[in-house]
C-alpha cells in the first residue's frame, strides 16, 4: 500500500495542503481537479521530484525512497516527458535498468509487450517519429516491462482517437482485474465513470473528496460539481452574439 501521510509543499503562489490518500492493490483511482489544482505536483511529490516541507510517504509501511520501493511503482507520464531520439525497444531496456530489472527478467518479458501491445514492427523506430497512439503504446512497453504493483497514469488517454482510448482503458481494466494499485489522472471525467472504485477530488492544492465510488449507483460528475464551482454561467454573454 501506498500511504501519503499529511505532506504538504508551499510554493509562492500555491500550496499542496496536508494532503492524505491510500493507493491499495486492487484500487482503481480516480483524481480529478482543475487545472492547476494540485494533481501534477502531488504525482511527482509522491516520486521524490519535489521536495516537499512536510509529511511523508511510504510503500508498505517503509520509506518510499528505501530499498528500491520505487521500483514498484510505475509512472505513465506525458508523451513528451520521456526520451524521444531512442528506440522503443532501447527505452524499454533504459526503463529496465533504472527500475532495477534484471536481464533475465527483461528477455522473458520484451517479446510478450511487444507483442501484446502490437508495436513489433515499430520496436527499432525513434520514439519521436511515431504517432501519437504509438507513443502512447511504447510509453505503456516502458512501465509494463518493470511489473510494477502500483501505476500511476497522468493523462493516459490525452492526443487519442475512440479506438485508441478504448484500448488503452481495456489495458487499465486488465491491469485493474490483475490487482495492481492504479491512480490515474484524466480531464474526461466521463471516460474514467466505468473503471474507476475510488474518487479524489482535488481543489487549490486540498483533497475535498476521497471515498469508494460505486459506477452502478453514482456519477463522478456529479459528485464533481458539487465541490468544483460549474462555470457554464460565466459565458452566458456568448448568447448576445446572437441576439
Amino acid at each position: 500500500m501506498i500511504k501519503v501521510n499529511k505532506i504538504v509543499k508551499i510554493f509562492k503562489e500555491f500550496n499542496l495542503s496536508d494532503i492524505n490518500l491510500t493507493i491499495e492493490k486492487g484500487d482503481l483511482i480516480a483524481l480529478v481537479g482543475d487545472n492547476g489544482a494540485g494533481k501534477t505536483t502531488l504525482i511527482k511529490s509522491i516520486f521524490g521530484m519535489v521536495e516537499l516541507n512536510s509529511g511523508k510517504i511510504t510503500l508498505n509501511g517503509e520509506n518510499i525512497f528505501d530499498n528500491n520501493n520505487l521500483s514498484k511503482i510505475a509512472f505513465f507520464p506525458d508523451s513528451n516527458n520521456i526520451p524521444l531520439n531512442i528506440s522503443v525497444e532501447n527505452y524499454m531496456k533504459y526503463i529496465s535498468i533504472v527500475a532495477g530489472v534484471g536481464e533475465k527478467e527483461f528477455k522473458s518479458r520484451v517479446d510478450k509487450i511487444i507483442d501484446m501491445l502490437e508495436i513489433r514492427s515499430y520496436k527499432n523506430k525513434t520514439i519521436k517519429k511515431l504517432s501519437a497512439g504509438m507513443k502512447k503504446r511504447a510509453i505503456m512497453a516502458g512501465v509494463l516491462i518493470t511489473k510494477p504493483e502500483f501505476i500511476i497514469f497522468d493523462e493516459p488517454t490525452a492526443n487519442l482517437d475512440v479506438e485508441g482510448k478504448n484500448e488503452f482503458l481495456a489495458i487499465i481494466k486488465k491491469l485493474h482485474e490483475s490487482k495492481v494499485g492504479i491512480m490515474i489522472t484524466s480531464h474526461i471525467i466521463e471516460e474514467l465513470q466505468d473503471i474507476c472504485n475510488k474518487l479524489i477530488i482535488i481543489k487549490e492544492g486540498s483533497i475535498v473528496y476521497n471515498s469508494k465510488f460505486d459506477n452502478k449507483k453514482e456519477k463522478i460528475k456529479d459528485i464533481y460539481f458539487k465541490f468544483i464551482d460549474k462555470k457554464e454561467n460565466k459565458y452566458e454573454e456568448v448568447k448576445v452574439i446572437y441576439e
